[in-house]
């Protein structure tokens, strides 16, 4: 199917450079491009357990009270 796509001209003068050092045509990096794009799944990140020991567990609005708490001391007023 044929459509047409507006792109700035910087883009499309390296697009043609990586064609041509590739030795494919633009539309073979269009479609590439497009193909990679739409199957890169999206990365999940994940934090680890780095908790110490069994302790209380503190709630968020303890931790923020005591960064709020700090700071005040680092920056009084």
């Amino acid at each position: 199917m044929r459509t047409t796509i507006e792109k700035p001209d910087p883009l499309l003068r390296e697009v043609k450079a990586i064609a041509a050092k590739r030795g494919t045509s633009v539309r073979m990096i269009v479609i590439e491009s497009l193909e990679t794009c739409l199957n890169r799944r999206p990365s999940t990140f994940e934090l680890r357990d780095a908790s110490f020991g069994k302790g209380p567990a503190i709630s968020n609005d303890a931790i923020n009270d005591a960064i709020d708490a700090s700071r005040e001391t680092i920056f009084p007023g």
